[in-house]
Parts: structure tokens; C-alpha cells; sequence
């Protein structure tokens, strides 16, 4: 079988973040800013009803994901992996908002843009897709995919939403100069043998 790795799109190498930041502010008078900060930093389930919808119209908006800037650290990984002595084989793995039908597109096109050649994959359900490594910013995406590998290997770009995230099969990714890291950890991940647990202490 392919050794693949899975590399999420939006707020790994997509900068979703920085893009709702600015078109929130855009919509919203000066005093709400510091409060935007604080909507970005929570789940879901905890901001306004109101604050939801209208994020939920700004990313209907055509073009909306195409135009994700790229994110450096995120970049950084991919090239990393790209010139890595080992044959990888790289398919972009992202999650499509069952609402936002251009979104699914347009994820696509972002990925011919910027990525070249790679597969994508667009989904619902990240942990019913194969891969030897998953490369995510997403607890909870990144939970599901390892409770059906449990041998697998993940890499997670650091952001204030996953502070404090820990797994022993997961490397939380702060900056290039954890890239070393990276790299001899993908070692392990080639060349362990199928069902062979993974064990990341000697890269420490």
C-alpha cells in the first residue's frame, strides 16, 4: 500500500483565520475588534448566534476560499515533505461545509493554485480516509483520525485553538525551527512496519 500523508487545507496551509479576522472587522464598527479576537478564540458553541450567521455569509461569499492567503509555517511543512529522501505520496484531506456547495471548489482551485498536482480529497468524515500521517490544526479532527490509527502519525501547525493539545503519536508544530523534528519523525513513520506501533521517544 501507498504511504500517503494527508495534509488539511484551512488553518494549515490556508490562512482561514486571518481572512474572517479582516472581512469581520470589515463589516463591524472599531469597538466590536477587540471582541472579534475573542469569537475567534472560541468554539462554535459559545459565540452569538448572530456572530455565527454572519460568518456563515461571509464564507458564502464567491471566491471567498480561493482568495485564503497561504500560510507560511504550513507551507514550510509541505515543501519539507515534497523534497523528503523518502516517496511520500501527499493528498490534501479537507473537511467541505455542508452549506457552502462553491466552497468545495473553490478548495480545490486554491490547491491547483498554490500546491500543484496534489490530490484533494473534499469530505465530511476525516477519519474514514487512509493515510500513515495526518497533518492538522484540528483537535478534534485529529482525535477521530487516530482513534482509527492508532499507529499513525500526526503533525499539528500550532495555533491558540489546539494550546495544549497533547498525543504521544502527535508533534505540535510551533515554528521552522521544530522542522528537524519533523523531519526525523517522518523517518519513523516510513519505516515502520504495518501494525508496528509508532514510537516517536527518540526524536526528543
Amino acid at each position: 500500500m501507498d504511504k500517503i500523508i494527508l495534509l488539511d487545507l484551512d488553518g494549515t496551509v490556508a490562512d482561514w483565520d486571518a481572512a474572517m479576522i479582516r472581512d469581520l472587522q470589515r463589516c463591524l464598527p472599531i469597538d466590536y475588534y477587540p471582541k472579534i479576537e475573542i469569537w475567534m478564540k472560541e468554539e462554535r458553541r459559545n459565540r452569538p448566534e448572530w456572530v455565527e450567521n454572519l460568518m456563515s455569509v461571509i464564507r458564502n461569499q464567491v471566491g471567498w476560499w480561493f482568495n485564503l492567503e497561504p500560510l507560511d509555517l504550513g507551507m514550510h511543512l509541505f515543501e519539507l515533505i515534497k523534497s523528503s529522501r523518502w516517496d511520500w505520496e501527499i493528498n490534501v484531506l479537507t473537511k467541505g461545509p455542508a452549506t457552502k456547495p462553491n466552497a468545495w471548489m473553490e478548495k480545490v482551485q486554491w490547491c491547483t493554485k498554490y500546491l500543484g498536482t496534489v490530490p484533494v480529497t473534499v469530505c465530511a468524515n476525516k477519519s474514514l480516509v487512509y493515510g500513515r500521517v495526518l497533518v492538522d490544526d484540528y483537535p478534534p479532527y485529529m482525535e477521530q483520525w487516530l482513534k482509527y490509527r492508532p499507529n499513525g502519525l500526526g503533525i499539528m501547525p500550532a495555533h491558540f485553538h489546539n494550546r495544549g493539545f497533547k498525543h504521544p503519536n502527535v508533534i505540535r508544530v510551533n515554528s521552522e525551527k521544530d522542522l528537524p523534528l519533523v523531519k526525523r519523525a517522518l523517518d519513523i513513520a516510513w519505516v515502520r512496519e504495518d501494525g508496528e506501533v509508532l514510537d516517536l521517544d527518540s526524536i526528543w
